[in-house]
């Protein structure tokens, strides 16, 4: 394996400037430095040299390195958040940690003793059952922030009630007066602000607003199945599903009970998976804003370890996918 030393050498400068230069400490302001620059790092790559990572770490005190903490990576929504962090930590030159969590107290706190160790510089965290003030009460001296929590304890959260309006007025303007909402458990705090912000459409629509209008589900496939025969009791033709697992649960229920969709019943999904993608009929839903809202944990979780003033919350509103599981009242596909 190629060292500095070897590095240095294949470039004619010392081992110092080779060091500047692959930590980004080196200015390339002229372009005499910025050929020499362009030149170590081609050798570096050309050697394959790859940094000492422990010594790096003991000069800097930083070992680059961030634990995320995920409940669960069994939804599919999950991969694409655990991606969208991957995405904004290698930007700013950090890599990523896991511990699954598992939604217990005790799988977090066995993670907390090897993190707290020197592992991580900071720590992202995705449980919903673990707190933001329990977590800085185990963590000692390693920097915390909680990810999409509407809680006031994150700094970047997805905009709920943006996203139940923008589904809600789609399906209206396809002339769906009917329209019910499949949610999340109500223990869940993205859960109520998505049945929230719900109501607040229908209450301000009066034409539009059925009896009983929210179905409780769970998050899981299973739940959506079995909420088939309430949906079609009521006589919903458009629905809302707080996730996309629920969506294509409803929709095989609702098949299975010898009803279409999107020709008896229009449904909107919520995460864009590619379960939505894949679904019979493909799935119109909503797209989260996840990389803004990774970049913005990620960039103030950096601001905290450097000892920076933390930035404002900011909430991100997610995007309508319109796609064939949702269609005009009586209109023909």
């Amino acid at each position: 394996m190629a060292t500095l030393s070897d590095v240095a050498r294949h470039a004619g400068v010392s081992e110092s400037s080779v060091s500047r230069i692959l930590n980004g400490q080196r200015k390339a302001n002229r372009p005499s430095s910025r050929k020499q620059v362009q030149r170590v790092l081609a050798i570096a790559q050309e050697l394959g040299y790859q940094p000492n990572l422990a010594a790096r770490a003991m000069r800097s005190g930083r070992t680059h390195q961030i634990g995320v903490l995920f409940p669960e990576l069994s939804n599919p929504a999950s991969g694409q958040t655990v991606e969208a962090i991957e995405r904004a930590l290698l930007k700013s030159g950090n890599r990523m940690v896991i511990g699954l969590s598992e939604r217990s107290i005790d799988r977090a706190r066995e993670y907390l003793q090897g993190f707290g160790s020197g592992m991580v510089d900071g720590l992202i965290n995705l449980d919903p059952v673990i707190s933001q003030e329990w977590l800085e009460n185990h963590c000692g001296s390693i920097p915390v922030v909680t990810y999409n929590r509407l809680d006031g304890q994150s700094p970047a959260v997805m905009d709920h009630a943006a996203g139940m309006r923008m589904a809600y007025e789609h399906l209206v303007a396809l002339g769906h007066r009917q329209i019910g909402l499949l949610s999340g458990p109500r223990s869940d705090l993205g859960a109520m602000s998505r049945i929230n912000g719900f109501l607040s459409c229908a209450l301000s629509m009066p034409h539009t607003t059925p009896i009983e209008p929210v179905i409780d589900g769970d998050w899981e496939m299973d739940s959506g199945e079995a909420a088939a025969s309430e949906v079609v009791a009521k006589g919903f033709t458009g629905m809302v599903c707080s996730n996309d697992l629920m969506a294509i649960g409803l929709m095989r229920g609702l098949r299975q009970l010898g009803k279409r969709v999107p020709e008896d019943c229009s449904i909107v999904g919520f995460d864009n998976t590619l379960l939505s993608k894949a679904g019979d009929p493909p799935m119109t839903t909503l797209s989260q804003a996840l990389d803004e809202i990774a970049h913005r944990t990620v960039e103030t979780l950096m601001a905290k370890i450097e000892g920076k003033d933390e930035l404002p919350v900011e909430a991100f509103p997610p995007r309508l996918i319109v796609r064939q599981s949702t269609m005009a009242v009586h209109a023909t596909p």
